[in-house]
């Protein structure tokens, strides 16, 4: 059986338009009371190759270090 490995890629608050401009919509039309703040997450699930190959390829593939967050196998706390 081949391990499954996770990744939750993340834009960096400064650079986190995506999820400014669907924060923007919600409030515009659905108008909820409380909410002030929205995150966008990309899910990654890889499978079929190595740890070490999924970590060589993480800069390159999956996200842009000056630009992203990434997060291994869980959501970061709220």
């Amino acid at each position: 059986m081949t391990a499954i490995f996770r990744l939750y890629v993340e834009k960096k608050a400064p650079y986190a338009i995506e999820a400014k401009g669907l924060l923007n919509d919600i409030q515009d039309n659905l108008r909820p009371r409380d909410l002030q703040n929205l995150r966008v997450f990309c899910r990654y699930d890889i499978e079929g190759v190595s740890r070490l190959s999924v970590k060589n390829a993480l800069y390159t593939v999956f996200a842009e270090p000056a630009l992203d967050l990434v997060y291994w196998d869980e959501l970061p706390p709220l």
